[in-house]
């Protein structure tokens, strides 16, 4: 059996280096490969989160993907693209991690990140966000509005055409309160009273309107 200079057997030195070999071969592989034939992978981030508000929204969108990309596509959902980098064979401005979009009708919008590398779009991500009607009761009285003479007992309730209401906070400016849907107050005393109507909806969205002298 051939032995080197330190009596080592030469097939047991062959099984000792040939996984040492093969990896060093396989890192000078990888090293000498162009970056393109890397997986690219579109993903990105968003603030506020969850992407849900009531009424108008202001979103930040921060692109977290993986591998080597020439430009990407921003489609907000709402008729608005922004294109930075390289995309489709066209240059506009580089590219950026972080961008910004505002939302002010209510809705839901799919946004979409895609990459593009070598040409073609080669990874998309998406995700939704959700801009919701804001409540916006009518309060109504019974009797309407008007002079009357103390004391005198009004009835109320309110006319909503959005998402169901699931609180009420009413303040009858005399200083009592009630978190009843219809409630029924007298106003003992005369004077000018502003009633003011707090809701909350479904959807976790509040708003509060008024209304001057029931």
């Amino acid at each position: 059996m051939l032995k080197n200079a330190n009596n080592i057997p030469f097939l047991y030195m062959r099984h000792l280096f040939a996984p040492r070999l093969l990896f060093f071969y396989l890192v000078a592989l990888v090293l000498l490969l162009p970056a393109s034939v890397f997986a690219q992978t579109a993903s990105f981030t968003f603030d506020p989160d969850p992407a849900t508000a009531c009424g108008f929204i202001e979103m930040d969108f921060t692109n977290t993907s993986t591998g080597t990309f020439e430009g990407v596509e921003w489609d907000f959902g709402n008729g608005s693209v922004l294109r930075l980098g390289t995309v489709d064979g066209q240059t506009f401005d580089p590219l950026r991690n972080q961008v910004s979009q505002s939302y002010i009708d209510p809705g839901n919008y799919t946004v979409t990140l895609t990459l593009w590398a070598g040409g073609a779009a080669v990874s998309t991500a998406n995700s939704t966000v959700t801009v919701y009607t804001q409540p916006v009761p009518e309060i109504i009285v019974t009797p309407q509005a008007g002079v009357s003479c103390a004391p005198y007992q009004v009835a109320f309730s309110i006319n909503n055409t959005g998402a169901a209401i699931t609180s009420y906070f009413w303040r009858f400016g005399d200083g009592v309160v009630s978190q009843q849907p219809n409630p029924v107050h007298t106003y003992e005393n005369s004077g000018d009273f502003t009633v003011s109507l707090t809701v909350t909806d479904a959807n976790g969205c509040r708003n509060t309107v008024t209304l001057d002298n029931p």
